[in-house]
């Protein structure tokens, strides 16, 4: 009868593995990536050599056009680059017109990936070239339902390219929720990025006069 012991073990091994969740046979641990891998990259198809800055601008935190001291945006070298003349506030670069998709959830889980540098600031050490603006947020999700996810303390001023990848989990990073102003639940979290409006990048860091540069 060996042959039945090895049947036995057979459909005990198969029940397992399709048990429901909780009753033995599946790991705790959830998988919140939705199929994704951890190289989503938002921005990927919002930049294009040919496009130019068409549908990019700079905002000011809370979206208004022109903010005070934004001298210009433009494309170069596959990069977008905008400076100012020593804004009383932060400013952003935002891509709601280049093209992003509104329903993101598919990179739950994965990474926000973009470089930003600044070449051009104040002499180190002077009062301008001092960070301003602290604890205002580098990145921020607004979406169609009138709330937005923001996180803070992730970009500094680097006359050199700095690579980014901001995980977009609630766990992984602290974003916060602007309805509660406390960190972001997983129910909210999806319900942002299935609703997205802007995606904005912050590159107004400084006091004094800078030029920044964005890209994939």
């Amino acid at each position: 009868m060996r042959w039945a012991g090895t049947l036995l073990v057979f459909l005990v091994a198969l029940l397992a593995i399709h048990l429901p969740q909780g009753l033995g046979g599946v790991s705790d641990d959830e998988d919140w990536s939705f199929g994704q891998s951890a190289e989503v990259c938002l921005l990927q198809s919002l930049f294009r050599s040919e496009a130019g800055s068409d549908g990019w601008r700079v905002v000011g935190r809370k979206g208004e056009e022109d903010p005070a001291g934004f001298l210009g945006l433009e494309y170069e070298h596959r990069a977008l680059r905008a400076s100012d003349s020593a804004p009383a506030l932060p400013w952003y670069f935002d891509g709601s017109g280049a093209g992003l998709s509104r329903d993101l959830v598919g990179a739950y889980n994965g990474q926000l990936r973009f470089k930003l540098w600044h070449p051009e600031q104040p002499p180190e050490g002077t009062e301008l070239a001092e960070p301003q603006g602290e604890g205002e947020p580098d990145v921020v999700i607004e979406t169609l339902c009138g709330f937005e996810v923001t996180l803070a303390g992730v970009l500094r001023a680097s006359r050199l390219p700095q690579r980014y990848a901001v995980v977009l989990h609630e766990e992984a990073e602290s974003w916060i929720d602007s309805r509660t102003s406390r960190r972001i639940t997983s129910t909210a979290m999806l319900e942002a990025l299935s609703n997205v409006r802007s995606v904005r990048i912050r590159g107004g860091l400084l006091r004094g006069p800078e030029g920044a540069r964005l890209s994939e």
